[in-house]
């Protein structure tokens, strides 16, 4: 994509986003309501904002990021020269798409990615609850441990997972599968000044695309929430501790933990 054609295109994002985000002001919001911001690139009516709207939550959309598949990602049928497929996001799912006829065993680094895997009829074999550093790990010790494995991933990946498998002796291959771009940095801004009661983050990517995009400065006294513990880190290294992260790395238990939340302390 051309520099001009991108900037054509997140002009256009962002007028966009920013007609939804004016016409959400003039809606009431409830005292039970809450106003929630997703910086997760997924459409208006994609997963976690789905399951904050099922639980009364005003919803508005203004994602920090934007994920661009690469024309050089490894195909579906490409997985089955290996033992293993892991999986660290939901976003190498969906640019791979990985269909339920291979043979290759798939491992989720969390409950996200592993819904992802399921939505396309595969169950993973192995699910984390942590990072890609815990699910490399968990592949290590593996009997029989796998020869080959392949992690499609994002050009912004750290290179732990690599590291881990290699230093057990595994091979590894690691294409990048997707790259990750900053969202319309104006359309996340009028979103802040909509006076959101919650800040979502599902990514360290989209908590660094929030920081990139300035949004930090505006901000009042916003709650923070996060989806699982690597979100968290970044958070803590980019801004400041949340104050909600979900009891398990999932949207609808974050959107749970975070209704649970606002509605304790507005008791």
């Amino acid at each position: 994509m051309t520099r001009r054609v991108t900037r054509r295109v997140t002009r256009r994002v962002t007028r966009r986003v920013t007609r939804q985000v004016s016409r959400r002001v003039t809606r009431p919001v409830s005292r039970r309501a809450s106003r929630v911001l997703i910086t997760r690139p997924e459409p208006n009516d994609g997963p976690l904002g789905s399951a904050f709207v099922d639980l009364g939550f005003d919803v508005v959309w203004a994602p920090t990021i934007q994920v661009e598949r690469v024309s050089s990602r490894p195909n579906a049928e490409r997985l089955d020269q290996y033992d293993w497929a892991l999986w660290t996001s939901a976003a190498a799912v969906d640019a791979v798409k990985p269909n339920s006829t291979l043979r290759v065993k798939h491992a989720a680094v969390g409950p996200s990615t592993a819904q992802a895997l399921n939505e396309r009829g595969i169950e993973a074999e192995i699910v984390g609850d942590s990072t890609s550093a815990e699910l490399a790990t968990m592949i290590t010790k593996l009997d029989p441990k796998p020869h080959r494995v392949i992690y499609p991933r994002s050009a912004l990946a750290k290179q732990v997972v690599v590291e881990t498998l290699e230093s057990a002796d595994i091979a590894v291959d690691a294409p990048v599968a997707y790259t990750i771009e900053d969202g319309p940095a104006a359309a996340v801004l009028a979103a802040i000044e909509l006076h959101v009661d919650v800040v979502t983050f599902a990514s360290p990517s989209a908590v660094a695309g929030f920081v990139r995009a300035g949004a930090a400065g505006r901000l009042t006294n916003e709650l923070f929430a996060s989806l699982g513990p690597t979100t968290t880190a970044a958070l803590r290294d980019m801004l400041r501790s949340p104050d909600i992260e979900g009891d398990t790395p999932t949207f609808a238990s974050l959107a749970l933990t975070t209704r649970a939340y606002v509605d304790r302390t507005r008791s």
